[in-house]
């Protein structure tokens, strides 16, 4: 009974933290920094739970961020669920072929699913909408990525210490194969 109650106090606390970070994100970044891009504070999270989780674990996962998310972000939820699951096909595909463990790995992740996160939103504008977009902004498209790394490098240390402390296990392949 404490393992579970252990368990649904990691899954309670990274939906919270989520919901923490970016509430942060829409509504303080802009009030001091005007309209400089905003690091993607969410994808930290999912990365996280696509690299340390099994896939069954992080595809729950991406459904309930999506799903907490959608007040936050002016896409449909057709289209931001979507492209979730891109990422996820992405980190999976990436984490089968190229994976070492540390943060390093983790925050390259992130900083690529951050860009790659804006080339699905515009090839799904193109393919999905009838007013799609006309004109990227590059400059965050650039901007945004970088700032997410430099965020999610402690989220990193801080999502791993909280799974030891719920005594979260990790999947065999994310940690080579020892435990």
């Amino acid at each position: 009974m404490k393992g579970k109650i252990s368990v649904l106090g990691n899954y309670l606390f990274f939906i919270a933290f989520t919901a923490l970070v970016v509430a942060f994100q829409c509504s303080m970044w802009f009030q001091f920094l005007g309209n400089f891009p905003a690091p993607q504070l969410w994808i930290p999270t999912l990365i996280f739970w696509f690299l340390y989780r099994d896939p069954v674990e992080g595809m729950f996962m991406t459904y309930l961020i999506c799903g907490l998310l959608t007040t936050q972000t002016s896409l449909p939820i057709s289209q931001f669920l979507i492209i979730c699951l891109l990422l996820f096909g992405f980190v999976y595909l990436i984490k089968q072929r190229i994976y070492w463990s540390g943060g390093s790995f983790y925050t390259i992740l992130c900083g690529a699913c951050c860009f790659l996160f804006f080339v699905f939103e515009l090839a799904l504008s193109y393919m999905m909408e009838a007013n799609p977009i006309t004109r990227p902004q590059i400059f965050a498209w650039l901007t945004s990525p970088i700032l997410t790394m430099i965020f999610a490098l402690p989220l990193y240390f801080l999502f791993h210490f909280i799974d030891r402390f719920s005594k979260k296990e990790q999947p065999r392949e994310a940690t080579g194969g020892v435990q």
